[in-house]
């Protein structure tokens, strides 16, 4: 007999109350091992829902695929904006040394241009002065 059709047939007790699902796994486990679901019809009735569930692990494996690979190209991409940041850094280095007030004095006297020692001074104006 079947596993599914000894759920099925459930037995009254004495006072006329079912016992509920009677289920014994050592016969379950010996229709297995032996082959015996295979011949009921059990995985016939069964083909489009076992169908599904390949297809479900078949996804599953796709997704995992997908996953891994995301993961690696964002790892690659880390990697890359940390080198891309430290170049960045480096340059901004380099830049603030030569923007200090000396630099910029003793790269200017090269050509003749120095700084001014003076204060700036104020030129007064009227208005209605003519300033051609």
């Amino acid at each position: 007999m079947s596993i599914w059709k000894r759920l099925k047939n459930r037995k009254e007790s004495k006072h006329g109350k079912s016992k509920g699902w009677s289920f014994s796994f050592g016969r379950s486990v010996k229709d297995l091992v032996s082959g015996d679901f295979l011949s009921k019809g059990l995985v016939e009735r069964n083909i489009p829902f076992l169908g599904f569930l390949t297809v479900l692990m078949l996804v599953y494996i796709g997704y995992q695929y997908y996953v891994d690979n995301n993961i690696r190209s964002q790892a690659t991409l880390d990697k890359e904006h940390a080198e891309l940041y430290s170049k960045l850094q480096s340059l901004t280095e380099e830049f603030n040394s030569y923007s200090l007030q000396t630099t910029v004095a003793e790269g200017t006297a090269e050509i003749g241009m120095f700084e001014s020692v003076d204060p700036p001074t104020a030129i007064p104006y009227q208005k209605g002065q003519n300033t051609n």
